[in-house]
């Protein structure tokens, strides 16, 4: 909750060795690895959660399909979505993952709706107003994909990645000084941020 997700990454790693087969610790800590870029991890843990629970919890699933999406591999991540709503077609993260496989392969209607179902399952999903966002920035939908990252950042002020995706968007519609403040907030989080630092400076 603070973003420190390198230390967030060792402390889960400690909590999986004493618990492998928890798919609470499996599930939040292969979350931490995508954002840290570790998304193979990410989906050796989700595979593990999957056989430990085939056809019970959608989570294995979820994690799965964001690992691939996270690595490159959009077309593939869309069959697992698929099986993790099949188990519960009411759990948003699996939403937000297919917002995003979709929108990658240039499925732009298939993302936005995926996008808005996971926001409408579960609105206080930061994850979910980001995937959203990154639907509707495909569609030139720029000022209501800032609405959703602003939303996202709102539930969740510390994680760094969405004021990133939102400067970007800011910077697109020539609004140059809400992108500055935007990263002046991340080096007030996070003052050794060297990307923030570059950003800012190139804003």
């Amino acid at each position: 909750q603070e973003g420190n997700l390198a230390e967030a990454s060792v402390l889960y790693e400690q909590a999986y060795r004493q618990r492998p087969d928890d798919l609470d610790y499996l599930y939040d800590y292969g979350r931490v690895l995508i954002e840290l870029d570790r998304a193979s991890e990410a989906l050796a843990l989700a595979d593990q959660m999957i056989e430990l629970a085939t056809n019970t919890d959608p989570r294995g699933y979820a994690l799965k399909a964001q690992a691939l999406v996270w690595e490159g591999d959009s077309a593939a991540a869309i069959p697992v979505g698929v099986s993790g709503i099949e188990i519960d077609n009411e759990y948003a993260p699996i939403y937000a993952s297919l917002a995003r496989a979709y929108t990658n392969i240039g499925r732009y209607q298939q993302g936005l709706a995926n996008g808005q179902k996971a926001v409408d399952l579960d609105p206080l999903n930061a994850d979910a107003h980001r995937a959203y966002a990154y639907a509707l920035i495909w569609v030139g939908e720029r000022e209501l994909a800032i609405e959703q990252l602003e939303q996202a950042i709102a539930l969740n002020p510390n994680f760094v990645p969405p004021y990133f995706e939102l400067a970007i968007n800011y910077l697109a519609l020539n609004q140059d000084s809400m992108a500055i403040a935007t990263y002046e907030r991340v080096l007030s989080l996070h003052p050794r941020n060297e990307r923030a630092y570059l950003r800012l400076c190139e804003a």
